[in-house]
């Protein structure tokens, strides 16, 4: 061995233990200038590719104007510290431009995500128009990306960094078919026959006429629901009888007892008299017996009958209201003083002799006394209270049943 190649050898001997020795360091050197700071790139950040994409084609071999699957993925960096945000912008269907393929329609799959990457995915629709690469291959272009690299800082704060490009690879496709010397335009649409145009046109006749049959008895089978409603509720309305509550009714009996004991201060006794003082009597004794009183609606205007009294409201009108009932119905029980009244008006007004005006002062005077207690039973925030109780006691017992 030569003097040269003695020295060669020691060179590369000294050489491999320094690399060795500054392999052993390289840790305890890390250890010393200690750890990075907050929103800096770590080693393994570095070391991994921030965006990786690629395509993948259904068939290797096409024919001109075949629609085919192309798909393309793309692997992006998503660590804690640093991520990569892309611009999907020139990724969709309907915009990509991949001349000399067409893209017919495309759609994104959803993220697939994986510790420290994202991958995306673009399905598209393609297909040839070129008349130049009939038994050749095409080329689907390389596309340019846009996208950014994005650092978090120790307060949590993302700090974007300059616009990146990245170039993808293109992928070629073979072309297997040929088209004749005299085809001018490989995208022709099929041509249409007149039979074609004539079933068209039968079938989109046929579908107007029946819309417009659907249309008309749709339109008739509303009108008739609409009458029937209208008519339900006009007989819902004429068979409901309007009637006046307890406390208006005995509010225009005394107010008419009123009227009957003024005129006669004035004049004195008269038949018509006791007839109005023996109806307001029927109707107070209706009331304090619980039977039911007679009403009718009437015009304001209108002169009640015998044994009727005129009942004027605001809100529900005029009614001609009339009592049926006689001293026997009140009973033993009943109000003595408007028993008794009734009974003097009664024998004067249908007896052979009118009673003395004494007797008929004294009946006026009880029978007033006698509707005023009915009345006020009767009033109206007493019968609201009793309904209120009643409610109650009807929710409690529907309780206590379950």
């Amino acid at each position: 061995m030569t003097t040269t190649a003695r020295r060669l050898r020691a060179l590369a001997a000294g050489a491999m233990l320094a690399h060795a020795v500054s392999l052993l360091a390289a840790p305890a050197a890390w250890a010393q200038a200690g750890a990075p700071a907050a929103g800096q790139p770590t080693t393994a950040d570095l070391e991994v590719e921030p965006i990786t994409c690629w395509w993948r084609g259904d068939v290797s071999a096409v024919r001109v104007g075949q629609p085919f699957g192309l798909t393309l993925t793309c692997s992006i960096l998503a660590a804690e510290a640093t991520r990569v945000v892309l611009d999907e912008s020139r990724l969709d269907a309907g915009v990509v431009q991949l001349p000399p393929f067409d893209v017919v329609s495309g759609d994104r799959a959803d993220d697939l995500v994986t510790p420290g990457r994202r991958y995306i995915q673009y399905r598209y629709i393609a297909r040839l128009i070129a008349e130049n690469a009939f038994g050749a291959e095409a080329v689907i272009p390389p596309i340019q990306l846009t996208y950014r690299i994005e650092s978090r800082v120790a307060q949590g704060d993302a700090v974007q960094g300059r616009d990146l490009a990245y170039a993808m690879a293109p992928l070629p496709v073979r072309v297997q078919s040929l088209v004749p010397n005299s085809a001018t335009d490989i995208r022709e649409a099929p041509v249409v026959s007149f039979a074609d145009i004539e079933a068209t046109t039968l079938r989109a006749r046929a579908l107007r006429t029946s819309a417009v049959i659907l249309f008309v008895a749709g339109g008739l089978f509303a009108l008739i629901a609409l009458v029937r409603l209208v008519w339900s509720r006009r007989a819902a309305r004429a068979a409901r009888v309007r009637t006046l509550p307890p406390h208006a009714v005995l509010g225009a009996t005394r107010a008419s007892l009123r009227d009957v004991d003024r005129e006669v201060r004035a004049a004195g006794w008269s038949p018509a008299l006791v007839g109005r003082a023996l109806a307001a009597l029927r109707i107070a004794s209706a009331y304090a017996a619980g039977r039911a009183v007679s009403q009718r609606e009437s015009s304001t205007q209108a002169k009640p009958f015998d044994g009727q009294v005129l009942v004027k409201t605001l809100t529900a009108g005029s009614m001609l209201v009339s009592g049926s009932t006689t001293p026997a119905r009140l009973g033993e029980d009943g109000d003595v003083a408007l028993r008794d009244a009734l009974s003097a008006f009664t024998a004067s007004h249908f007896g052979r002799e009118s009673a003395s005006p004494d007797v008929l002062d004294e009946a006026l005077s009880q029978g007033m006394a006698g509707v005023a207690r009915v009345a006020s039973h009767h009033a109206w925030w007493k019968a609201a209270l009793r309904r209120a109780v009643a409610r109650i006691r009807d929710a409690g017992g529907r309780v206590w049943a379950r």
